[in-house]
């Protein structure tokens, strides 16, 4: 995961970004890169708290993990393969909610799913479904 900077608003319209790159626009936005490319990576925004703490995660399908155990966050999860996706999360492991129940994707697709503190999200993956590096935003 690579940070850059640029001078005007909105998300980069030059350059050569990877999955997860992050972007800070003249505004001060964030811009996440959730598909890579040249001149045509796609980005989302997410406005930044001063103390806002954006990480990266190797999940494994099936596997519970806390995003943050002090801050609320937003879980960016980019699907690189296509397949079925479900998701879950909650206070603890097995009092999850399901957010996605075998959900269909396709490569570039981006989910996202704000959790309270403390909370563990699960992500299972099926038919081939692959994710990339997850990225975690405290808010």
């Amino acid at each position: 995961m690579a940070s850059y900077s640029i001078s005007y608003p909105g998300p980069p319209t030059t350059g050569t970004y990877a999955i997860n790159d992050t972007v800070v626009d003249s505004a001060g936005v964030t811009w996440y890169c959730t598909a890579s490319g040249i001149n045509g990576a796609t980005f989302v925004s997410r406005s930044l708290d001063d103390d806002a703490v954006v990480t990266t995660l190797s999940v494994s399908s099936g596997v519970g993990f806390i995003p943050s155990a002090t801050r609320r966050s937003e879980v960016i999860i980019p699907c690189t393969h296509a397949g079925t996706v479900t998701l879950t999360a909650g206070p603890s492991t097995g009092a999850e909610n399901t957010y996605l129940s075998t959900f269909t994707v396709v490569a570039g697709t981006v989910i996202t799913k704000t959790v309270p503190a403390g909370w563990t999200v699960i992500v299972t993956l099926a038919s081939s479904a692959t994710i990339g590096t997850v990225a975690v935003q405290t808010l």
